[in-house]
């Protein structure tokens, strides 16, 4: 069952990185817990096989499910995953407006093999997480729009729904 998880962990990973990564270590430490306990192992794993199965149901509190990837990675790549109260609704907004520029450019036939395209996309993302004037988000920047686009590319049909 632990190879099972891993291996649809390691397939739907780039789909939504955060999650798939908070639920690798969620696979690790269970493991690690009842390395010696098979039954309660056992039920772990069964319980987790579940919730990986399932993927993201819920979005995050006040974005969609569409949204929250998005977020998510935001949090993790800016904030190691714990984003301040403070900073959340700043983040949050630009998500929003990350996806509403996303829906309105990447529709264009073949967009993702058109490299004059991407790369406009790539610098009206990078204004927009510069214009979120929080010095975590800006400090990564640049890894941000990359790993925001490549997101995207994946999810290329959800975002267009």
């Amino acid at each position: 069952m632990e190879h099972a998880i891993r291996k649809h962990l390691k397939v739907h990973f780039e789909e939504d990185p955060a999650l798939y990564q908070r639920l690798s270590e969620k696979l690790d430490s269970l493991i690690q817990k009842h390395k010696d306990d098979w039954d309660n192992l056992f039920s772990g794993l069964a319980g987790l096989r579940t919730e990986v199965e399932a993927g993201r149901k819920d979005g995050v509190e006040g974005l969609t499910a569409r949204e929250s990837p998005f977020y998510d990675r935001i949090g993790q790549i800016a904030y190691g995953g714990n984003i301040p109260a403070d900073h959340a609704n700043r983040i949050k907004e630009l998500v929003r407006d990350t996806l509403a520029l996303l829906h309105s450019t990447i529709g264009i036939i073949d967009f993702w093999s058109n490299g004059y395209e991407v790369d406009k996309l790539k610098g009206a993302l990078s204004d927009l997480v510069l214009l979120t004037e929080l010095d975590p988000i800006i400090a990564t920047s640049e890894l941000l729009v990359t790993e925001i686009t490549a997101l995207a590319k994946i999810r290329h049909q959800d975002i267009l729904k």
